[in-house]
């Protein structure tokens, strides 16, 4: 619920404000707290509901003020690689179960793939996703 709140609370309290790209930075922070929890908690539903949460403000704050393109890509970045590196708590990419392609293709018996590694792999489409909407959307992305 906190993580919900913590979401919702920029547009509920609304306020002016020229600059919101902050908000892209603080809404990677709900997702990197969201991650730990569940992290430590190991409970699935957490993250999941924490990031696609996260994932729906910043659409949001991007729809309403479509001016911050590299910023929404460094959110992009930043979910990513938390969300790689936070759940097995370490630098290192630690795959276990099997492969996320074979287990989408059902050849054969495949192994399910971890949840760690089901995010991980969600969060790399999500990132292809922003990087393919800054690119249309700048004239130079960089």
């Amino acid at each position: 619920m906190g993580i919900g709140c913590a979401v919702l609370a920029p547009f509920m309290i609304g306020g002016s404000s020229e600059d919101a790209s902050v908000l892209y930075y603080y809404f990677a922070l709900i997702g990197a707290v969201a991650l730990v929890t569940d992290s430590v908690s190991r409970t699935a539903w957490v993250s999941s509901i924490g990031l696609l949460m996260v994932y729906a403000g910043t659409a949001v704050l991007y729809l309403a003020d479509p001016g911050g393109e590299l910023h929404l890509l460094a959110f992009g970045v930043l979910t990513c690689t938390m969300t790689i590196t936070v759940p097995t708590r370490s630098i290192r990419l630690q795959v276990e179960g099997g492969i996320v392609f074979v287990s989408l293709h059902r050849q054969g018996v495949a192994e399910t793939p971890s949840f760690p590694t089901r995010v991980g792999t969600g969060r790399i489409i999500a990132l292809a996703a922003i990087a393919i909407t800054v690119a249309g959307q700048t004239e130079s992305a960089f």
